[in-house]
Parts: C-alpha cells; sequence; structure tokens
C-alpha cells in the first residue's frame, strides 16, 4: 500500500522553493581545486547547506585524506538523499536536516573547512 506524503514534507518543499539552488559540478570541482592549490587539506570538513549532497560527494574524490564530514540541510527531502548519499561514501560522514541556525555551539572549532 502507498503510503501518503507527510505534511511537514510537503511543507519542506514548498518553502525550499524559491532558495534552493543547484550548484553545477564544474563549480564544486573549482572550489575545491582552489583550495587544494592554496595548501589546505581538509580532514574534517563541514557543509552547512548541503542540499543533496554535491559537495559531499565531490569532496571526498577530492581530499583522499578526509576523516570527517558533518553536512546539514534544511530541506527535509534533500535531507533525506544526504543521509542516503553519506551512507555510501568510504568518508565517515553525518547529515542533519535542520537549519544551519539550528545547529548546537558544540559544533565550533571541529571542522578545518567550512563550504
Amino acid at each position: 500500500m502507498k503510503q501518503p506524503i507527510s505534511r511537514p514534507l510537503i511543507d519542506s518543499i514548498k518553502n525550499s522553493i524559491l532558495t534552493a539552488f543547484y550548484t553545477p559540478e564544474i563549480i564544486l570541482q573549482k572550489v575545491l581545486n582552489v583550495l587544494k592549490e592554496q595548501g589546505i587539506e581538509s580532514k574534517n570538513m563541514y557543509e552547512s547547506s548541503s542540499g543533496a549532497g554535491e559537495f559531499v560527494t565531490e569532496a571526498n574524490i577530492a581530499f583522499p585524506d578526509l576523516e570527517n564530514i558533518t553536512a546539514v540541510e534544511k530541506d527535509i527531502l534533500s535531507g533525506r538523499v544526504l543521509i542516503a548519499l553519506g551512507s555510501s561514501i568510504p568518508v565517515p560522514a553525518s547529515a542533519q536536516i535542520k537549519g544551519f541556525e539550528e545547529t548546537l555551539n558544540e559544533e565550533n572549532c571541529k571542522a578545518d573547512s567550512i563550504i
């Protein structure tokens, strides 16, 4: 039996229609390449507006010594995709479905790069 889509999920999608943006792969790769060119080799990355995880995927490729990724996404549907993606990459990735402003202060100073 098909389950109905929940009201919070529908509201989340509606709320992100005008504010969600897709970043083309070339932009992601360029940003990460510039970090590497500047000698920045991230081990603990923080992605504060992850969407469905494009930066997470590309960071995993760009930084072979990456040890941890913390990703935050406000949109429920994108966050669920992000959680599934995080479980499929070799780097430990934790995903949080909440607004960046709702993240805990204990997360401060744990990342060496914030995207």
